[in-house]
């Protein structure tokens, strides 16, 4: 099993959602300044974050066996380990955290 992990499209640099009832209200920072707020069904949730990440795999992880555990292959190691990324399950993680994974057993 891998999984990759895609950079918000420039200039956002951060997405903080916040499910109330049924809605979500996504907080969007722009150049690390809070640019404002989206207030969406939280079925449009998965839509929206879509149409906010980018197609630039940045960096990619995949399960080496019992004796290895979680490999991660850093595509652009020059990220500050804050950058926010989106895997392809539409989960938000930041690129420290997935550094992390590595070595991590099942």
């Amino acid at each position: 099993m891998s999984t990759s992990f895609y950079r918000l499209r420039p200039p956002i640099t951060s997405v903080r959602p916040e499910v109330l009832g049924g809605h979500t209200h996504v907080g969007i920072w722009v150049n690390h300044a809070k640019s404002g707020s989206l207030v969406v069904r939280n079925e449009e949730w998965d839509q929206l974050l879509d149409s906010l990440t980018s197609e630039e795999c940045v960096i990619h992880t995949s399960y080496g066996g019992t004796g290895v555990g979680v490999n991660v292959n850093d595509l652009c190691p020059e990220n500050a380990g804050d950058v926010q990324v989106v895997s392809e399950y539409r989960q938000l993680f930041t690129v420290g955290e997935v550094r992390n994974m590595r070595g991590v057993k099942r």
